[in-house]
């Protein structure tokens, strides 16, 4: 909430660089804490993007179909990730975020049409408990040590 407020609170130099504002009621290794936990978060959805999730080889699939399997979800993971949809929300939501990617590969036609069933079940799956462990761990992102001193 207060990483969402904060950037909703940002403005621009005519230069185009950022101008900083922060809630006047954090002292400034709280201010910390809340950087490094945004920071942390659009780190990880950066590794998210980039490296789709392992699609684990079904029983109902062999290793030769498992294959296509896996260069399809691949496929559809780096389209995924680069529509419209998930790129207007804030690279540190990764809850939406993930929720959106996982949304957009379930109703994806390629992906029913080009996976096994039970792998493309298996790969959603994945990704929702990819979800669910992000969000049950979000305050850890914000949990770092600052020079010495714990968030």
């Amino acid at each position: 909430m207060h990483v969402q407020d904060m950037i909703d609170r940002q403005t621009s130099t005519a230069t185009g660089a950022m101008q900083l504002r922060t809630d006047e009621k954090f002292g400034n290794e709280q201010m910390m804490c809340v950087l490094s936990g945004y920071w942390s978060l659009v780190s990880f959805w950066e590794d998210v993007r980039k490296k789709p999730l392992e699609v684990q080889c079904a029983d109902a699939c062999n290793k030769e179909a498992h294959a296509k399997c896996v260069a399809t979800w691949e496929k559809r993971w780096n389209s995924a990730v680069g529509w419209k949809r998930i790129l207007g929300h804030n690279s540190a939501d990764v809850l939406a975020l993930l929720a959106c990617l996982r949304d957009q590969l379930s109703g994806d036609d390629e992906l029913r049409e080009g996976v096994a069933p039970a792998c493309r079940l298996a790969g959603l799956k994945a990704l929702n408990d990819k979800l669910e462990h992000t969000r049950e761990h979000l305050v850890d992102y914000f949990l770092a040590v600052y020079e010495g001193t714990a968030c």
